[in-house]
């Protein structure tokens, strides 16, 4: 078996983090953090304008429906006014 020396201890250390190789991890990550949320920011921002105009661009077309619809309506209200006045069967 391997004698526990001080020799033994430092070589085996030796390849542990030290404080200072944990501060510089620690600074490395709260940066990556701070990239990675305005990328996350930037991105749903993005997708929130695309799903806006979606949604957007579906009203416009049911808007448009349904004042066709309106017209269509009108004009078949005022067909039956005008075949009931001229005595009419269309």
């Amino acid at each position: 078996m391997a004698d526990l020396t001080k020799e033994y201890f430092d070589k085996q250390l030796k390849n542990l983090a030290t404080k200072q190789d944990i501060g510089k991890l620690d600074k490395k990550i709260d940066k990556l953090e701070i990239e990675l949320k305005s990328f996350v920011e930037i991105h749903v921002e993005e997708k929130i304008d695309v799903l806006a105009r979606a949604v957007n661009t579906g009203f416009e077309d049911v808007i448009k429906r349904l004042d066709f619809r309106e017209r269509v309506e009108e004009l078949e209200r005022k067909m039956s006014k005008m075949e009931k006045a001229l005595n009419l069967r269309l």
